[in-house]
């Protein structure tokens, strides 16, 4: 049985906010304004993704017979959707209806992926075979320099620098590049020999990971030290994203 859960205090502590999705396995967040002044939720799941509008009422909006990995915003209201086999999804109306998006990789077993906030149609991907950069918000992919890792595993954009990306792997290693992907550095001090499996650079200073076992961990120096972060979440943790418009808000 899955949940979603949610922060109000930037991820120090949490509590269940799962009325009518309690049921579905979460494996994807996005966050957009929604209805009112709310926030319309997007949830990739094991079947699909569905859609809270902001008034707390879900409806499914793309059906799949795999699990989704991975949601993320772009610019004018283009979102992308990753799946364990069906690979990459493109949205161009704010996640009400969705085509593949995969001309350029050579494997759809995509793992994750992320966006330069600076350049909103740069987008980074990594797959099976390495990883891939799109300059038109996904709809076209192209390889990128490999950094020396077995797999990557997660990876996530700096929203503010935006030529900072990081990069998780197998073992617990985070790698760490200042220039968009030419050159990484080893940035895991702190996280346990555990797969790396989501990472997250919310909108102020402070990454987070989620392991393979589901712990959450963040840094808030680059990745320097990372520490443990789960004050009141008793679940496993699968993905996080924060809050568009109160990102002190996250959700889990």
């Amino acid at each position: 049985q899955g949940s979603l859960i949610q922060s109000l205090d930037f991820g120090g502590t949490w509590s269940r906010s799962d009325h009518g999705i309690q049921n579905a396995f979460v494996g994807a967040l996005a966050l957009l304004p929604g209805l009112n002044g709310g926030t319309k939720i997007v949830a990739g799941i094991d079947d699909g993704i569905r859609v809270d509008a902001g008034d707390g009422q879900w409806r499914t909006v793309l059906g799949t017979e795999d699990a989704a990995f991975g949601l993320l915003n772009l610019a004018g209201g283009a979102m992308l959707a990753g799946f364990e086999r069906s690979g990459l999804w493109r949205s161009t109306d704010y996640g009400e209806t969705w085509t593949p998006s995969n001309a350029g990789l050579v494997s759809s077993g995509v793992s994750s992926f992320s966006r330069r906030q600076d350049a909103p149609a740069t987008v980074f991907a990594a797959s099976k075979a390495g990883l891939y950069r799109s300059t038109d918000g996904g709809a076209t992919w192209e390889a990128a320099r490999l950094p020396d890792v077995p797999i990557i595993r997660s990876l996530a954009v700096d929203p503010v620098r935006g030529p900072v990306l990081y990069i998780g792997s197998v073992g617990g290693r985070v790698l760490r590049s200042p220039d968009a992907g030419r050159t990484f550095v080893p940035a895991a001090e702190g996280l346990p020999a555990d797969d790396i499996v989501f990472l997250a650079h919310a909108p102020w200073d402070r990454v987070f990971a989620i392991t393979a076992a589901g712990g959450l961990y963040a840094t808030a120096d680059d990745g320097r030290f990372w520490y443990a972060s789960r004050a009141g979440c008793d679940h496993r943790a699968l993905t996080l994203a924060a809050d568009t418009q109160r990102n002190w808000v996250l959700y889990l």
